[in-house]
């Protein structure tokens, strides 16, 4: 996952997937962009209150690719991914149960 500011993630189109990615997964603020051929999407970062971000990135990175491997389509894998880190950022010590 990439990490932005607001207004280089403004910028981005799907002219960024012509260097290689077929999924772009940027953290922007307080929402999450994810940009494919075909579709972009802005997943707002919401749940409980932040206690601890310890592997909340970690816990994006996971969902999202178990989603990929799973071929679930990009929609689908990015609600995953966001709600995967939006649990693991509401412990303590970066370890919820993410079943």
């Amino acid at each position: 996952m990439v990490r932005a500011d607001e207004r280089e993630a403004q910028g981005l189109d799907e002219s960024v997937l012509e260097r290689g990615p077929s999924l772009l997964a940027v953290a922007k603020g307080d929402a999450n962009l994810f940009l494919w051929a075909g579709g972009r999407l802005e997943m707002p970062v919401t749940g409980d209150k932040v206690v601890d971000t310890t592997g909340g990135g970690d816990a994006f990175t996971a969902a999202l690719t178990a989603a990929l491997l799973r071929k679930l389509p990009y929609e689908q894998a990015a609600h995953l991914a966001t709600a995967a880190a939006a649990a693991t950022v509401t412990q303590a010590g970066g370890r919820p149960d993410l079943s």
